[in-house]
This record gives structure tokens, sequence and C-alpha cells, in this order.
């Protein structure tokens, strides 16, 4: 009687949250949009030329990007532009990042990739400017340094807008697993995001570490390096892709299999085409 009693009592507790739970819609009057509750109240005035789907600070970029979400959490944002300029509020009606940037980006790490001026810079959360507006373009945030440019050449910076690595480069992707892949000239090479070179090899082609490993190609064929700059697999497929779950899709002659990490197939290569493995949840 008493295990049934407490699951009436939870029972009836989530349903009161839920009830209790607020909703909101979007609303336009007067060519302006705004944001009301279920009582038909403004929560955020109808003062804005366009207001977009709330974005979650701390969401993965694919649930970002996701027009199929109804529920989001209480401390989301709402992109606003107003005269032209773009920012971000919450639900209090609350100016998060004042609407006074040309473009502005959200990121997965809590920052916000702004243009002003035709120069991009960085702020955070409250809207506090982190790194100014004095780039000609820039990559998002990973792992605490982002690539940045000014004029044709890339460099790296530090959340705190210090160069890591000066302009100096053709290309920097985005940092893996505390590497960065950068292109000096017609070759690739790769850093620490401390500033410091991984080793002192340059190649024709190279490609982002996955689960400790990186592709690249010597003598028209696909081997793989280790963070320690070693190689790990030597160059003998006729294509390779990255690492997932252990496994990495390769090519040997015609047909593709599957290999370790220690560059063995364990999967033969009977197959004229593969993908990579994935998970369902």
């Amino acid at each position: 009687m008493k295990h049934i009693l407490f699951f009436m009592i939870v029972i009836l507790s989530i349903t009161q949250i839920n009830a209790q739970q607020s909703a909101y819609a979007f609303v336009r009057s007067d060519k302006k949009w705004g944001v009301i509750n279920q009582e038909s109240k403004l929560v955020i005035d109808s003062i804005f030329d366009i207001l977009y789907t709330p974005i979650m600070v701390n969401a993965p970029y694919y649930y970002k990007n996701s027009k199929k979400i109804i529920h989001y959490p209480v401390d989301s944002l709402f992109k606003i532009r107003k005269r032209g300029k773009y920012g971000y509020m919450n639900i209090h009606n609350e100016i998060q990042i004042p609407n006074q940037y040309d473009k502005i980006k959200i990121q997965e790490n809590g920052f916000f990739m702004i243009r002003k001026n035709k120069l991009w810079g960085f702020v955070n959360t409250t809207g506090a400017l982190v790194v100014e507006c004095v780039f000609n373009a820039a990559k998002n945030f990973s792992e605490g340094v982002a690539a940045v440019r000014k004029g044709d050449k890339w460099g790296l910076i530090n959340e705190k807008g210090y160069f890591i690595i000066n302009c100096k480069f053709e290309k920097i992707n985005n940092c893996k697993e505390g590497i960065v892949l950068v292109k000096e000239g017609e070759l690739w090479c790769y850093y620490l995001k401390n500033g410091k070179k991984l080793n002192n090899k340059y190649y024709l082609k190279a490609y982002d570490f996955y689960e400790g490993l990186a592709r690249i190609k010597e003598n028209e064929l696909f081997g793989f390096i280790n963070k320690s700059g070693n190689m790990a697999i030597q160059p003998m497929f006729l294509k390779a892709c990255d690492f997932h779950y252990g496994l990495c899709r390769a090519k040997k002659n015609i047909k593709w299999g599957y290999i370790d990490t220690t560059g063995n197939f364990i999967i033969e290569p009977i197959y004229r085409n593969v993908s990579d493995y994935f998970t369902l949840e």
C-alpha cells in the first residue's frame, strides 16, 4: 500500500509540473516580432524586425540547427535583428548581447563570433567583448583555441585573444584532440595547441586526428601517425578514412575492408564500397 501511495504522489507531482510548464509563441504586430506566453502577455516586446528560433547555448551543434525541437531549456537565447543589427536576448525580455553587430554566430562553448565593420571578433554569453573585432576571418573556438585570419594568412589565438601562432600560414584547421593541422606553403604539418610543432615532418596530404590517429599520404599511399608524431601505420593503402569505434575503412587493390589501429585488416577487403561504422540511439 505504501508503494502504491508513493507512486501516486510521484505521478501527481509530475502532472503538476507539466501543467505548470510555460509555453511561448512568436507573434507579429505592425511588421515587428515579439513573444507571448499562454496568457497572451508579451514576454518579449514586439519591436524586432526578426526573431529567430531559440538556441540552446550549451547544446551540440546539430540541435541548434534543428527546426523540429519544440521544447527548449529556460536559459535558451533568441537571436534578434533590429535596424539591420543582430544580438541575442533571453525569455525575460532582457538583452543579453546588444544588437550592434553586422553578423553573429553561436558556438557550442559559450562564445559568439561577431562581425563589426567587416571584421570578426568574439563575445561571451553575457555579451562581454572577449576578442576585439580585428580579424578578416575566424573559425569557432575548439578545445580553447581558434583559427583567425589577418589578410590572407592564418594564425591561432587562445580564449583571451592572445596569439599562440602568428598569422603566417595558408590554412589552419580547428583543433582536434589537442593538435592543429596547418598548411604551410603547399605542404601540411601538425602543431600542438600550445604552439609547438608535433614533429618535423611535412606531408603532401594530411588530415585531422580521430581516436588518436591521423591520416597522412606519402608516395601516393595512405598511412597514419600517432599523437607523438610517429608513424603508427605505414603508408600502404590506396585510400583510407578516419577511425570510428576503433576501425577504419581502407582500400587495398580494388576492394574495401576495415583495419584496426595496428593496420591489420579485421574485416578483409572484399567489398566494392563501405561506410564508416555508426551507432543507433
